[in-house]
């Protein structure tokens, strides 16, 4: 049996998209990498508009992780936000954890001084979420 060569432009064309099937979700006009963020922002929209929370940011801003002057990494929370006094930074997460996450955020807490939160979005919340917003016309496709 005769075995052919792919092009190597061929090879990077199968391996496309997101290691975890993430899909890209517009919500409000704001992009998110994953329908989970998508739908934790609907989430904490509704709890802000309620009173609840106040001062809401998505992808507030990029931190540097550096130990002794080396720069180890980069970290950017899904949001940021207060809740009452005290400001809460939260990371969604709607699939499996990859293996540098838990080193990242040890290094955010490290560096920053700030404590990220995980929030897992089981995937029946996040239709039901992105189902309302998309009824309220907050989905932009």
């Amino acid at each position: 049996m005769k075995q052919t060569m792919l092009p190597i432009r061929d090879v990077l064309k199968l391996k496309s998209g997101n290691k975890f099937h993430a899909r890209r979700t517009m919500v409000d006009g704001i992009k998110f990498p994953s329908r989970a963020q998508a739908a934790r922002y609907v989430e904490l929209r509704i709890e802000e508009e309620k009173g609840f929370i106040d001062s809401l940011n998505a992808h507030p801003m990029t931190h540097k992780l550096a130990v002794n002057g080396g720069l180890i990494g980069t970290y950017t929370p899904d949001f940021v936000y207060r809740h009452g006094v005290e400001w809460v930074t939260e990371d969604v997460k709607g699939g499996p954890v990859s293996r540098d996450v838990p080193l990242r955020l040890k290094l955010m807490e490290w560096c920053h001084g700030i404590k990220v939160q995980i929030v897992k979005m089981p995937d029946e919340k996040v239709g039901a979420l992105l189902g309302f917003a998309a009824a309220e016309g907050r989905i932009d496709e």
